[in-house]
């Protein structure tokens, strides 16, 4: 009885082994297009020696090109609409420097946005997804967080009971052509 006991859960082991590499590397192969999320798309300048794009730092910040894509009817989003004008929720310069001390260390970097005028120095309080105007914004990693709601449902409980509290909205981010994941604006 032992034997077979042994023989039935090695079985199991193997297919549940099998299902997750399968699965993991299915996810991995896939592209990003669409989200029912906003896409938040950032394109960094080049370096004029390299002519690659410039790496995001913690500082100074550099400047950049942000396009959020959020379809004013609520369908599904795709990478394709950031050349459809009424698709955008954002369209502009902006600085971009990584942010946080402790979370610089983990591979999914939270970023602190300035939003510029054309002239790429001056500050340009602008409306995003419908909150107040403001020029500096941040792009929350939630590396600390496993269940990747625990600041945004913090957040709306506040409000809910008539505090005060940081309006967000989750997000997709793609910076320089790389998909990042998940955010809170």
């Amino acid at each position: 009885m032992k034997k077979l006991y042994i023989t039935r859960l090695h079985a199991i082991s193997t297919i549940i082994l099998l299902i997750v590499l399968i699965t993991s590397n299915s996810v991995m192969a896939q592209t990003f297009t669409d989200s029912n999320l906003p896409i938040v798309i950032i394109t960094t300048d080049n370096d004029p020696n390299t002519n690659l794009p410039l790496e995001i730092l913690d500082d100074p910040k550099i400047l950049a090109t942000m396009k959020i894509i959020k379809r004013p009817d609520g369908t599904r989003k795709f990478l394709t609409d950031q050349n459809t004008t009424s698709f955008l929720n954002y369209s502009g310069r902006i600085g971009i420097e990584i942010r946080g001390s402790s979370t610089q260390t983990l591979p999914k970097k939270q970023y602190s946005l300035t939003t510029l005028k054309s002239d790429n120095t001056s500050k340009n309080n602008v409306s995003i997804f419908g909150m107040p105007s403001e020029n500096d914004w941040i792009l929350n990693g939630l590396g600390f967080d496993p269940s990747l709601v625990r600041d945004y449902l913090y957040y709306y409980m506040s409000r809910q009971m008539g505090n005060y509290a940081s309006k967000t909205e989750f997000c997709e981010v793609v910076i320089n052509g790389d998909y990042k994941g998940l955010y809170v604006f």
